[in-house]
């Protein structure tokens, strides 16, 4: 009864819930298919699961200035660290960088206005230069809202500083 396509509005395919399902047992977060229960119908869609977030992905929305801050920083990342791992993290809205040896270091998150380079245990690290912002136990992060706002060497010797602290 329902067309596969409504205007430019892609409708999911039908089918009647199997008898005694929809209780939500035995699924997995691994499963590739989500499944809804709409009344006594079953829709079954692609699994946010089974596409894999980019870093790309995490900046689409924000505006091109935004973009190209968070494109020097991750240029500036992997050019100080070139053997850590770039990884999108879509529930932070934030692109982390892992280290072999060391794990989790640091991260970029962009915001509506700025970018934050966040360094992990930032709390701990030495920041002559006064960058780093935040005050909870663990984080720190700088603020960039310029291009200006880069001071690459002080921020290479932070990404460093962070690498270094993990690597106790």
């Amino acid at each position: 009864p329902f067309p596969d396509r409504f205007g430019d509005i892609s409708v999911p395919s039908l089918s009647p819930l199997p008898e005694g399902e929809g209780e939500g047992e035995g699924e997995t977060s691994e499963q590739n298919q989500v499944e809804k229960v709409l009344g006594a119908w079953l829709v079954t869609t692609p699994s946010s699961a089974s596409v894999e977030t980019t870093p790309e992905h995490i900046l689409l929305g924000h505006s091109p200035r935004i973009q190209a801050l968070a494109a020097r920083l991750r240029g500036l990342v992997r050019t100080t660290v070139p053997d850590a791992t770039e990884r999108a993290y879509p529930g932070w809205h934030g692109i982390g960088y892992r280290h072999p040896q060391c794990g989790y270091f640091c991260g970029i998150f962009p915001q509506e206005n700025s970018v934050w380079l966040l360094f992990e245990y930032g709390a701990l690290l030495a920041d002559p230069e006064s960058l780093l912002e935040g005050n909870s136990k663990q984080t720190r992060y700088v603020d960039i809202r310029r291009q200006q706002d880069i001071r690459v060497r002080p921020i290479k010797r932070l990404i460093k500083a962070a690498l270094a602290y993990r690597k106790r």
